[in-house]
């Protein structure tokens, strides 16, 4: 099976002096906007969403957190947390294993295929030992 096309790759960037994350997009197919606060506003549902940090090994994805209800101010305790079950719901692309197999493991880059209107999101990333989650985003197709 081949890997499927991606439609949008965000490029995730985080400010050590300033404590900040950015988001900008790297490339999408037509109709997709990824704003500097990480608000990604696509065209269409059943795409390809792809999260990927521009400086790594220095600084890699730790963990993830995605919901279709807002997320609570507070970052959850671990890493990774589980899908939702929905329908037709969010699809892990890579890594393989989501959550990831262990709660150490961190990444490069993280796929998801989006098969729901609206979602929230947040990331953490993993600087020099340090666990830092950003704050809740927002994934929605125009709709809300």
């Amino acid at each position: 099976m081949s890997d499927p096309m991606v439609n949008c790759v965000v490029d995730v960037q985080f400010d050590e002096g300033a404590a900040r994350f950015s988001y900008s997009c790297f490339g999408s197919s037509r109709g997709w906007q990824v704003y500097p606060d990480g608000g990604i506003y696509p065209a269409m549902l059943g795409r390809v969403v792809q999260f990927r940090i521009k400086d790594f090994p220095h600084v890699k994805i730790a963990g993830f957190q995605v919901s279709a209800e807002e997320l609570a101010a507070l970052p959850p305790s671990h890493r990774w947390t589980p899908l939702p079950n929905g329908e037709p719901g969010i699809t892990p692309i890579s890594p393989s294993t989501f959550p990831a197999a262990t709660s150490e493991e961190t990444f490069s880059e993280l796929t998801l295929d989006i098969g729901v209107q609206r979602w929230f999101y947040r990331l953490a990333i993993l600087v020099n030992d340090e666990l830092i989650w950003d704050d809740p985003k927002i994934h929605d197709d125009g709709s809300q």
